[in-house]
């Protein structure tokens, strides 16, 4: 859909937690429809059981390597507050060079995930390899994402299974449980098999994500894909549901055809999942399982605005500044959303992306083509592939005085849906269609 959701390595979900806090229910009586479908999805504690990914597992090291490596991480941890990159590459690699291997996966995750830094993936890859080499288990874990990453440039199905194959004993179950997920949609059908086999176990642990992935090995496109057996999976009481497999449902509707029944889906998760959210307003401004409906489709725009995550905004004054449809599109609103950008995303490629259609729907072509420069500079040659292509193209229409407009039809993005093959990173595969 858009630059910015390559930074979406995981789908946010809205929180709900501030609205249980303003008051104090007895009963579902007093809820309304929307605060309702939202507090359901939390009823049973066994629905957040997921397999979750380790945090801060570091090689153990002494000495001086040690006291270097704390350096490092402290100068990270303040990027946020000073976008000091320089600082954090001379600490970190002094760090490594005494043997602390995980330093290079902090400079890694920066240069990947380009929350304070502009993104470089050329360079994060190299620092990432240089550590995972001497060790690092954590620099293994994010070359996967990147290796399997639909919005990556570089993809290599065969190098991430490798290095998921050498964490799958780490000890970690996350690690064993993203080693079968890949598994599970090898062309080979008896890996494959292992895979699913293994991601079956896990589901019946209780772990959701587990059966989310056990459901989308079936309904993806390869040598397990049976549309009959999933079904079976999905057979079980809606309010059962956690949106983990609720994601895996809305993939194995639409790919059964059943448009209606996704769109019904997403009038029911649309308000615990920005995923939701995002197909819902694709659904009623296509007119997918339904009649197009742009009025509905501003009311989940706006619902999109009212959450307090920035990417949130930013999707929202996307939408308004390049949509076609004259009751979507609105540069003033878009612009409005200028002054909630705070002051160090300013800087970063994605946000400038953003920043340059806005000020373009609003005729300010001059600011448009100076921005949209920045981003070309800061972005080539650092790996982006087809998204710096349409950054470049971006800038030749603000050079031309023309506003971005942003395609697609019912038929293109349902057939782009079909074609999802990505099973660890669905959801950011889907939110970028």
């Amino acid at each position: 859909m858009r630059a910015h959701f390559f930074l979406f390595l995981s789908i946010l979900t809205f929180s709900i937690t501030a609205i249980a806090k303003e008051r104090s229910y007895k009963s579902f009586s007093n809820l309304t429809p929307e605060e309702s479908k939202a507090t359901a999805i939390y009823v049973s504690p066994e629905r957040f059981k997921r397999i979750l990914p380790p945090q801060n597992d570091f090689i153990a090291i002494t000495g001086e390597a040690l006291t270097l490596f704390k350096e490092c991480q402290e100068i990270s941890t303040m990027l946020v507050f000073t976008q000091d990159m320089q600082a954090l590459l001379d600490q970190c690699q002094r760090s490594f060079n005494a043997g602390a291997a995980d330093s290079y996966f902090l400079i890694g995750e920066h240069l990947m995930s380009a929350e304070w830094t502009a993104p470089d993936y050329l360079q994060a890859v190299d620092y990432l390899s240089q550590a995972a080499d001497a060790g690092s288990r954590e620099a293994k874990r994010k070359l996967i994402t990147y290796y399997t990453h639909p919005l990556m440039p570089t993809r290599d199905s065969f190098r991430a299974l490798t290095l998921a194959k050498e964490l799958s004993t780490s000890g970690f179950l996350w690690d064993e449980f993203r080693y079968a997920a890949l598994l599970s949609v090898e062309s080979d059908k008896k890996l494959a098999l292992q895979g699913y086999q293994s991601l079956l176990k896990l589901a019946n642990k209780g772990y959701q994500n587990a059966k989310a992935m056990a459901a989308l090995a079936l309904v993806l496109k390869g040598p397990l894909n049976s549309m009959e057996a999933a079904r079976s999976i999905f057979d079980i009481p809606q309010d059962a549901y956690h949106i983990d497999l609720v994601h895996a449902k809305l993939v194995f509707l639409v790919t059964d055809n059943d448009l209606e029944g996704t769109r019904e889906t997403l009038e029911e998760c649309y308000v615990t999942s920005f995923l939701c959210a995002n197909i819902y307003f694709h659904f009623l401004q296509k007119g997918i399982g339904g009649d197009i409906d742009l009025t509905q489709a501003n009311d989940i725009l706006e619902f999109i605005n009212e959450q307090r995550n920035i990417s949130a905004k930013l999707f929202y004054a996307w939408v308004k500044a390049t949509a076609k449809e004259e009751s979507i599109y609105n540069p003033i609103l878009a612009r409005q959303v200028l002054s909630k950008i705070p002051e160090y995303k300013r800087k970063l490629p994605h946000s400038l992306d953003t920043m340059a259609a806005i000020y373009a729907a609003n005729g300010d072509f001059e600011r448009a083509i100076k921005l949209q420069t920045q981003v070309v500079a800061m972005t080539e040659g650092k790996g982006l592939g087809d998204t710096f292509q349409r950054m470049e193209n971006r800038l030749l229409s603000y050079q031309q005085h023309m506003r971005w407009v942003e395609g697609g039809n019912a038929n293109s993005y349902i057939k782009r849906f079909k074609e999802l093959k990505n099973i660890t990173h669905i959801d950011t595969e889907i939110a970028a269609l």
